[in-house]
């Protein structure tokens, strides 16, 4: 008999897709931005800035970069998935994630015997199933979030300090 407390996992996954979005964080869109997309992704950028200078451009070399960045993007949100104790129906998206950890290595390693194109369109496959797990693992989090942040930093001074501490 189903707990009627717990939501169904997919419309758990439903409500997590909305988190940081409504209502919009702009502190969550700066940190995927800036530190997930653009450094974390610094060997993409380089791989397609040295692909534009040659004559020639092989862009194997930026489908294997986009590889190794998603594959290490969902690992570490595996992980980060496997860690939160927000997560209600946690073995299901546990179960879930990892078989999207290998999906997303079948897509890796069958993107080196494709053409190019065909490479990359699997590489954006793969970049987009990436941050979706990420973003499912890092939506509740708390650092994310400005407030929840200084009501830790208050309670913390009003626990070493006394009440009178504002």
């Amino acid at each position: 008999m189903e707990n009627a407390k717990v939501p169904h996992f997919f419309k758990e996954i439903k409500e997590r897709m909305k988190l940081q979005f409504y209502p919009f964080n702009d502190l969550y869109l700066s940190y995927l931005i800036f530190f997930v997309l653009l450094i974390g992704g610094i060997g993409i950028w380089v791989s397609i800035a040295q692909e534009l200078r040659k004559e020639v451009a092989d862009y194997s070399n930026v489908a294997l970069n986009i590889g190794t960045y998603y594959l290490a993007l969902i690992t570490t949100s595996y992980i980060d998935i496997t860690t939160n104790d927000k997560i209600v129906n946690k073995k299901s998206l546990q179960v879930y994630s990892f078989i999207f950890l290998f999906v997303i290595a079948a897509i890796f390693v069958t993107s080196f015997f494709l053409v190019v194109k065909y490479s990359l369109l699997l590489s954006a496959i793969g970049i987009i199933l990436g941050l979706f797990i990420w973003h499912l693992a890092n939506c509740d989090n708390d650092k994310f979030n400005d407030e929840s942040y200084n009501a830790k930093i208050r309670a913390g001074a009003k626990n070493t300090h006394g009440k009178d501490w504002k």
